[in-house]
């Protein structure tokens, strides 16, 4: 029976957990999530084929680190958009959704949650960097700072 209970009580703190995860991202209310279109490329993918799609000048490369983070460097001709930022869906959802875009963070965890809300907006060509910032400078490739 004390098992039983133990086990209760562990399952109720591992769910209130996982809500409070949920709950911690961007705020996201008020915006309905569109389906994907059928032409949807919205993945993770390594850095070869991150820095393959970075050298076409339609596909618009998004940083989604905060301002600070921008600031003290960033890829060439990246666009900020804050992911902890109040309006961070809003913002998204304004932009084209037939582009193609280019995500990264620090590390991937935004930016695969980012995936995941672009996908919910309709979004049709999405590719998030794995492993982030962190592995394309760990392969020495080169960011801007005050440009």
């Amino acid at each position: 029976m004390k098992n039983i209970i133990i086990s209760i009580i562990i399952i109720a703190l591992a769910i209130a957990f996982i809500n409070y995860l949920a709950n911690t991202g961007p705020q996201t209310q008020g915006l309905v999530d569109a389906p994907p279109t059928d032409n949807t490329f919205i993945e993770r993918v390594q850095l070869d084929e991150f820095l393959s799609l970075s050298e076409t000048k339609e596909n618009v490369i998004l940083d989604i680190r905060t301002k600070e983070e921008y600031l003290g460097g960033h890829l060439a001709n990246s666009k900020n958009i804050d992911y902890y930022a109040s309006d961070f869906k809003e913002q998204l959802n304004k932009l084209d959704k037939q582009q193609t875009y280019l995500i990264y963070c620090r590390s991937g965890n935004r930016s695969s949650t980012a995936l995941q809300i672009m996908k919910g907006l309709g979004f049709s060509k999405v590719y998030e960097l794995e492993g982030g910032l962190n592995a394309w400078t760990t392969d020495n490739l080169p960011i801007c700072v005050n440009c």
